[in-house]
C-alpha cells in the first residue's frame, strides 16, 4: 500500500516492558513522529501485561479496542480506568466484531427476539389451559 510503512517487532526479547518504557523507545517515537502523518502503535491487551501501559506513557492518545460479545463490560471499564491512573490520554474506542445477527439494528435480531418471546407467551398460555379446572 503507498505511504504506508510498517515496523514489526521481530522476536520477543526477554525485557519487553523494560525495552517499552525505556529512553530509548520515547527517543524512537519522537524521530518517527515529525516523518508521517500517524504513528500507530499496536499492543497486547492493556489488562493482560503491562507493555500496553508503559506504550501509553509515551504516546500522545490511545484507543481502546474492544471485541462484541468478548470484552467484558468490567474489563472495558477495567481498562479505562487503568489509562486514568497512568494519565493516558484516552483519545476513543472501537467496537469491533460486530454482525448483523448480533446489532439491536438488525432484522435477523427483532425477529430472533419476536420468535423467543412469541414462544414464551405460547408456552404461558398453553400452561395455563392445563391447569384450569
Amino acid at each position: 500500500m503507498e505511504n504506508l510503512y510498517i515496523v514489526t517487532s521481530g522476536g520477543i526479547p526477554p525485557n519487553p516492558t523494560e525495552l517499552l518504557g525505556s529512553n530509548r523507545m520515547a527517543e524512537l517515537i519522537a524521530r518517527l513522529e515529525p516523518k508521517w502523518d500517524m504513528v500507530l502503535l499496536d499492543s497486547p491487551p492493556i489488562i493482560a501485561v503491562t507493555n500496553a501501559t508503559m506504550i501509553s506513557k509515551k504516546i500522545d492518545q490511545v484507543i481502546l479496542l474492544a471485541r462484541c460479545g468478548k470484552t467484558g463490560k468490567n474489563t472495558f471499564i477495567r481498562s479505562v480506568n487503568l489509562l486514568r491512573q497512568i494519565d493516558a490520554l484516552l483519545g476513543g474506542a472501537i467496537l469491533n466484531g460486530i454482525s448483523k445477527a448480533t446489532s439491536y439494528d438488525s432484522y435477523y435480531y427483532y425477529y430472533k427476539y419476536y420468535h423467543y418471546s412469541s414462544d414464551d407467551d405460547s408456552k404461558q398460555k398453553k400452561k395455563r389451559k392445563k391447569t384450569k379446572p
